[in-house]
């Protein structure tokens, strides 16, 4: 089992960050995601690969 360096928790998933570098997703629920859902889930996996330019 991978060590977890740090998770993050939106409201339809939970991403941890491996020691291995490989991000989970993990979902919560299985009702249908919905745009805000989306969009705070693109946050979260922006900030846990630690992105700081998107489209460059």
């Amino acid at each position: 089992m991978a060590v977890i360096l740090r998770s993050l928790t939106t409201s339809t998933s939970r991403y941890e960050e491996r020691a291995d570098g490989v991000i989970v997703q993990r979902l919560l629920t299985t009702r249908t995601q919905t745009l805000t859902d989306a969009r705070e889930n693109t946050s979260a996996l922006v900030r846990i690969a630690g992105v700081t330019r998107v489209g460059s």
